[in-house]
């Protein structure tokens, strides 16, 4: 059972005693008086064993020094080194590659700290502003003058082109006067075939519609020899 969940219960128990006690003792003046001098009694002596048990259980929790046992001692932990390449000492570091600049080829600073280039940009920009404002005028290119693709000359292009349109017209207005003036050609019909009767061999008709074959039951007109 654990020592907390022991003394709680104990502790339960006693203060139902104390109340019985206290109940009885209320009732008479002797019953009160003899109860007050035997708790103040008591208490003092479940004091005294309380202290007494704190101060053993402080001697068995107090570390042991280390003249008594050298073995149970609790000591700082090694320093151990990492992993990686071991740090070098400024001192003795190689010199590095001093900086250059990529537009001068100067040392000890760069292509975007460089002066001479700064100066230079400078300089073109001051160019550039005093020829805006010296030229109050200034140039403008002008497109090349588009040129027909049809008649070679400028100013138009073949689309609009005059000539071309012209020169179409008159060719569709000679088709027409061509095409009224000529007849549609001819349609060639086929050829009807000839019907040839069956019996007489004459055309014109057919073997049921032949009026000189024979009938049934009558000699025929073709003398016997």
């Amino acid at each position: 059972m654990p020592r907390e969940a022991l003394e709680v219960s104990r502790y339960g128990a006693l203060t139902a005693e104390c109340n019985r006690l206290c109940f009885f003792a209320s009732k008479t003046d002797a019953g009160y008086n003899l109860l007050q001098k035997e708790i103040s009694r008591l208490s003092a002596i479940v004091e005294g064993l309380a202290n007494e048990k704190e101060k053993e259980k402080e001697k068995v929790q107090a570390p042991t020094t280390p003249s008594s046992s050298k073995g149970s001692v609790v000591r700082d932990p090694i320093p151990v080194k990492t992993k990686g390449r071991e740090k070098l000492d400024k001192k003795t570091e190689p010199p590095r590659r001093p900086i250059t600049c990529g537009y001068c080829q100067g040392t000890r600073h760069n292509s975007q700290t460089c002066e001479v280039r700064k100066d230079k940009e400078r300089a073109d920009k001051s160019n550039e502003n005093d020829e805006r404002n010296t030229d109050a005028h200034p140039s403008v290119s002008t497109r090349a003058k588009r040129s027909c693709g049809y008649c070679k000359q400028s100013g138009h292009y073949t689309q609009t082109c005059d000539v071309r349109k012209e020169k179409e017209n008159a060719e569709k207005t000679e088709e027409n006067v061509a095409g009224r003036n000529t007849d549609p050609p001819s349609v060639a019909t086929p050829a009807k075939r000839t019907i040839h009767c069956g019996e007489c061999g004459e055309a014109g008709h057919t073997y049921r519609k032949c009026q000189n074959k024979n009938r049934k039951g009558m000699p025929s007109n073709t003398s016997e020899e």
